[in-house]
């Protein structure tokens, strides 16, 4: 296991200045301090598990994370709360790994455009959503557009693996 403390690299693929303004960090005392910990893991070769292999079990915990996430942005922008954006990463941070792993992937942000294009499962115009969340963060207008993509994300999973399931008894 990684050392708390340790100097570290992010791995190539998870390298997004949104996320990780500095590709090297000293790994935190807590695996909830890192984005997208467990393709950290796999993508280091460190093994861990890989929630993105079994959606239908690991998207309804994403989605219990989200709501969670929902309400506490609901509260701090009722209130006009300045301290929004750490919440708004973790949740956008949510997204992408709801995005990817209802696709079956893990969370790749290199080359972010092309890994996104490739998605089979994800709302009409993601890229230029997602784009615009990043340089908005701490906006309302970015969280009610976060609000709707993950509403959309879900809608397109549930319709993918309805069809799958119907299709395999055919």
């Amino acid at each position: 296991m990684i050392d708390k403390g340790q100097l570290m690299h992010v791995p190539n693929e998870l390298q997004h200045s949104f996320f990780y303004p500095d590709p090297k960090f000293f790994w935190p005392d807590s695996e909830s301090e890192i984005y997208f910990f467990d393709e950290f893991l796999f993508f280091l070769e460190k093994k861990g598990e890989m929630p993105w292999a079994y959606p239908e079990f690991h998207l309804p915990l994403l989605k219990d994370q989200w709501n969670q996430l929902d309400k506490r942005l609901q509260s701090m922008f009722s209130i006009r709360d300045r301290g929004v954006k750490p919440i708004m990463v973790q949740a956008i941070c949510t997204f992408f790994k709801y995005l990817f792993w209802s696709n079956g992937q893990p969370v790749s942000l290199n080359k972010l455009d092309s890994c996104l294009g490739s998605l089979k499962i994800k709302p009409v115009n993601v890229e230029e959503r997602l784009c615009f969340l990043m340089e908005s963060t701490s906006y309302f207008h970015a969280y009610k557009q976060l609000s709707e993509l993950f509403n959309e994300q879900m809608k397109q999973t549930a319709k993918h693996f309805a069809m799958k399931k119907i299709l395999k008894k055919l």
